[in-house]
């Protein structure tokens, strides 16, 4: 026999069931306008009915009575793997974003007021040589020269502090971003303990949940995390744990340069991460700023020893010679260019930027030898019907770290990159008779290394020109010679005779046409085109940045508009939702104010 009481238990039942779905349809609409909330469901699950004896369906059968049913589960409505996608997504727009922030900061420091930037300088420069070849008795043609000079250095100058500065904000930037980012890691282990904590009451911590998920996603602007959700909790960074339910490991700062540069280390490994600000930030200032800076120093270090070099030849206005116009710091003091590299007190290096052959050479001669040259570890072969010009650019398109062109009639080779910021020649070799016999740069079956101390004293079977390396960051201490500087009449225009003849400025024009003289990389490029190339590698890289960053930036959105569509609120469906349960609700009410009438007119029978 059914009990008495158990319509009042039903009807109990179902008006708990429809007051909690309209507390969680009431939270869902209050929350619609929030990016990080989850839509929430209730899942109702039916009570077990009850077996009745009594009760049959079918002839002698005994029969069950269902007790309506009870909330079995409140739960957020979301998508793991897009979660994941956005993470990703959100990881590289935000590397993206920090690189085309800064790309944009120096494409406005180069891209200067017209008759401003270095270019303009550069060509006043050379232009101001080739007044005084015209009128080389001119003093104030030779004021002018040491003016534009002094431009040009300024602006040298300028370029690299700007670029130093920004690398120093840079890596102040990644530190505090560090500290950002591990702060996070920290508040996402207590959010965790929180959770698990709630939950092991039986309840759902989904706001929670919601605050972690968040959490996830400004960790993601940092550095690419995934995360793993099942009884416990874990984000990984690189496949190693960075946080595990309330436990986590923290990103560590290690300055290992002598300019307090950061580098990234988790768990006692170095971090190489593809995406996020903090990649952002190590890309801007180690190869946006530092390849910018790395350049300006190569150009620096190009017009000093190009115009030093022609400069010393000739003579200045008072007849005397050997007079360099603009200063020069060599890496190290000692003639043959030893140096010590390791810096513990003895030498263990050979120092040499440019190397002069001492012979003629016609670079439409075909060598008529074959043989193999290896520089910096690389090999380049060359044959018999190969001419001069075939082996130079042979080598100078392998990226050796050197760069080969005639200048003069004669071959030279000069360090054009380094990873340490010394342009140095690092190894030479030739087995033929190319670089020996041909050229006159090496004695016939010697080679050069810079680790060994008496390359110098085996290399040359002749007087042969060379130049030691100069310190690091050229553009930084680039400056016109102290008797440049102190008296214009030091310039050399004429060259160097015996006797000085006046109107001679023949120095001054071989100086002036270094500006449109093809001598830097591979031989194809002159300090003008190395310069404008400069600017147009930093501009299509920033195109290059800049298009990407529009594409991440779609994909994100369409990303979170997928997310906004499954796991978002949408206010049509939630007030609808909200009718149908207070209908319910309704409805429930009025099945238990029914099973109040039939209780007084039982208990009005009883009495």
């Amino acid at each position: 026999m059914f009990s008495t009481f158990m319509g009042i238990e039903i009807a109990k039942r179902a008006l708990q069931n429809s007051q909690q779905t309209i507390y969680i349809t009431q939270n869902n609409i209050s929350n619609s306008e929030n990016p990080d909330y989850n839509r929430q469901t209730v899942t109702l699950k039916e009570v077990p009915p009850l077996w009745l004896p009594g009760v049959s369906t079918m002839g002698s059968i005994t029969g069950q009575v269902g007790q309506g049913s009870i909330v079995a589960l409140i739960d957020r409505v979301k998508d793991m793997f897009l979660d994941g996608k956005i993470s990703s997504e959100t990881s590289s727009f935000s590397y993206f974003n920090i690189l085309d922030k800064y790309i944009r900061q120096l494409e406005g420091v180069l891209g200067e007021p017209a008759g401003a930037t270095l270019d303009t300088a550069l060509k006043d420069f050379f232009n101001s040589f080739n007044s005084l070849s015209m009128d080389p008795q001119s003093m104030e043609k030779r004021i002018l020269v040491t003016e534009k000079a002094r431009n040009l250095v300024d602006k040298f100058h300028q370029f690299f502090n700007f670029g130093k500065n920004v690398q120093k904000e840079l890596n102040e930037s990644l530190q505090i971003e560090t500290n950002n980012v591990n702060n996070l890691f920290k508040e996402l282990a207590s959010l965790n303990k929180e959770i698990k904590r709630i939950e092991a009451t039986g309840q759902k911590a989904n706001d929670l949940k919601d605050r972690r998920d968040m959490l996830v996603g400004e960790i993601s602007k940092f550095v690419p995390v995934t995360f793993k959700e099942t009884d416990k909790f874990y984000l990984y960074i690189n496949g190693k744990i960075a946080v595990q339910d309330d436990v986590y490991h923290e990103i560590e700062l290690v300055s290992d340069n002598s300019e307090g540069m950061y580098k990234l280390y988790f768990q006692n490994d170095r971090l190489d991460v593809s995406s996020g600000s903090l990649k952002g930030l190590i890309d801007a200032r180690d190869e946006l700023y530092g390849g910018f800076l790395e350049k300006l120093n190569q150009f620096a270090v190009s017009i000093i020893e190009s115009v030093n070099s022609i400069h010393l030849q000739g003579m200045n206005a008072k007849g005397e010679s050997g007079i360099a116009f603009f200063k020069e710091l060599p890496l190290t003091i000692y003639k043959n260019g030893e140096y010590d590299k390791n810096q513990d007190g003895i030498n263990d290096n050979v120092v040499i930027y440019k190397i002069v052959g001492s012979k003629t050479i016609d670079p439409d001669q075909k060598v008529m030898v074959e043989g193999k040259i290896v520089v910096n570890g690389v090999e380049i072969s060359y044959n018999p019907s190969d001419t001069v010009m075939d082996i130079i650019k042979k080598v100078n398109m392998a990226n050796t770290g050197i760069n080969l062109y005639i200048q003069n009639g004669k071959l030279e080779i000069k360090g054009n990159s380094s990873a340490d910021g010394i342009y140095s020649i690092k190894n030479l070799s030739d087995s033929g008779q190319f670089l020996s016999n041909i050229a006159g740069v090496l004695s016939y079956g010697s080679s050069f290394s810079e680790d060994n101390l008496s390359a110098i004293d085996s290399l040359f079977s002749t007087d042969q020109i060379y130049t030691l390396s100069f310190e690091k960051n050229a553009a930084a201490w680039i400056d016109l010679s102290e008797e440049i500087s102190m008296d214009p009449l030091n310039i050399a225009a004429a060259e160097n005779y015996k006797e000085l003849k006046e109107g001679d400025g023949r120095i001054a024009q071989k100086i002036s046409v270094l500006m449109d003289s093809k001598f830097l990389v591979r031989n194809s490029q002159s300090l003008l085109d190395f310069y404008s190339s400069m600017v147009m590698d930093i501009a299509a890289n920033g195109r290059k940045v800049s298009d990407n960053l529009a594409s991440h930036e779609l994909t994100l959105g369409s990303f979170k508009n997928m997310k906004l569509s499954y796991s978002g609120v949408n206010m049509d469906e939630e007030l609808a939702n909200m009718l149908k349960f207070q209908k319910a609700y309704q409805a429930a009410a009025k099945f238990l104010t029914q099973q109040n009438e039939l209780y007084d007119i039982l208990m009005g029978i009883i009495r």
